[in-house]
């Protein structure tokens, strides 16, 4: 490897290390905060909510405006918190990525949702 080529990576590195530690200094300070706790707490909620709103959609036995209406809204509230978690370093859209794509494999084997 070159100079020029070692001395770039060596910069890399220590970006990569300033960067880790100013995240984990946040999520320390987010911790004492209580911040995590009311994030976590909201994002439960609203997972409830969505819980919920599909529930109504299959009660119902019909796509009817105001559930499937009810339904987006939920999606979306339960998505803006999965940002905020990204955004407090709980969770990387790397990480969400892969696990998104652990469970579309077993739904394709155990379930119906995909053509075999």
């Amino acid at each position: 490897m070159s100079k020029m080529g070692a001395y770039v990576l060596e910069q890399q590195e220590k970006e990569y290390d300033s960067y880790f530690r100013e995240s984990d200094r946040r999520a320390n300070q987010l911790i004492k905060s209580n911040k995590i706790d009311e994030l976590l707490v909201i994002t439960m909620e609203e997972c409830g909510e969505l819980t919920q709103a599909c529930s109504k959609v299959i009660r119902t036995k019909a796509l009817q405006e105001k559930f499937t209406n009810n339904l987006k809204d939920e999606i979306g509230d339960v998505a803006a918190m999965i940002e905020l978690l990204k955004e407090f370093n709980l969770v990387s859209q790397a990480e969400i990525d892969q696990r998104i794509a652990v469970k579309k494999k077993k739904l394709e084997q155990w379930s119906t949702l995909f053509e075999r």
